[in-house]
């Protein structure tokens, strides 16, 4: 199956891979400033989001479609943003085609299996295969952003709910969270990363820790970490502050 992608700009590329309730419009004003500096946004369609044939696959399947794109696009080495479950994306991704990234940042990526966490994702997934997409939408949108700032955009939060449940299937966001929880990186793998890698932290992120960030930092080689004010999705909470970092980090 070909992959879904989209090209924005005609700068400097870069790969995004969101999250997996993330949908475009996110990425709204990140991708207008990061255009405006220079950059071009290359983002792919995650299978399990769109088509409701998509009921086999592995992470290891998404990321060889990120391959696909790049080959496509002529494209041999990239910097990569990865965020959530596109930061797990971006970490396979360097573990299996290490010639391909130049170097990486990622933000709210689970590091180590925790109780917390577990107990969480488990939750969710029973909401969405007993009571429906719309269902988990509601019960994941109070963590994933922070209070302060849903409560002053709350325009946005309700945009960003409706794009939600548009824009991807229950069958296919069931397969898309078995596929990620069977999906497994170690503390080897991590040591392995030799490429350069700027870990964010959000200091207010409901979803995965900050703690997190910190773990990922102690056992890769060739990191650095920052932490912002910021709830689960840095990209919408925190742009500016995240391309000022991630162009710094670039050269």
């Amino acid at each position: 199956m070909k992959p879904l992608y989209e090209v924005h700009g005609n700068g400097h590329p870069v790969l995004f891979l969101g999250g997996m309730l993330q949908p475009h419009e996110v990425l709204g004003r990140f991708v207008d400033l990061a255009i405006a500096e220079g950059f071009q946004i290359i983002r792919i369609g995650y299978r399990g989001h769109h088509s409701n044939g998509d009921t086999d696959f592995s992470l290891d399947d998404i990321i060889d479609d990120a391959i696909y794109v790049l080959d496509e696009l002529g494209i041999e080495k990239i910097d990569v943003i990865g965020e959530a479950l596109g930061g797990t994306l971006a970490l396979g991704l360097v573990k299996r085609y290490p010639n391909r990234v130049n170097k990486l940042c990622v933000n709210g990526v689970v590091s180590k299996r925790d109780v917390e966490r577990v107990s969480q994702f488990k939750h969710w997934y029973e909401v969405l295969k007993n009571q429906g997409l719309e269902a988990l939408v509601e019960a994941i949108m109070p963590d994933m952003f922070h209070e302060e700032w849903a409560k002053d955009n709350q325009e946005k939060v309700l945009y960003v709910k409706k794009q939600l449940i548009e824009e991807r299937t229950q069958e296919g966001l069931i397969n898309l969270f078995q596929s990620a929880a069977r999906y497994r990186l170690t503390t080897m793998d991590f040591a392995r990363i030799d490429v350069p890698v700027l870990i964010i932290a959000a200091k207010f992120d409901a979803i995965v820790s900050r703690e997190h960030a910190y773990n990922l930092q102690s056992h890769i080689p060739n990191a650095q970490l920052i932490e912002l004010d910021s709830g689960h999705v840095i990209t919408k909470e925190c742009p500016e502050q995240m391309l000022k970092y991630f162009k710094e980090f670039v050269g």
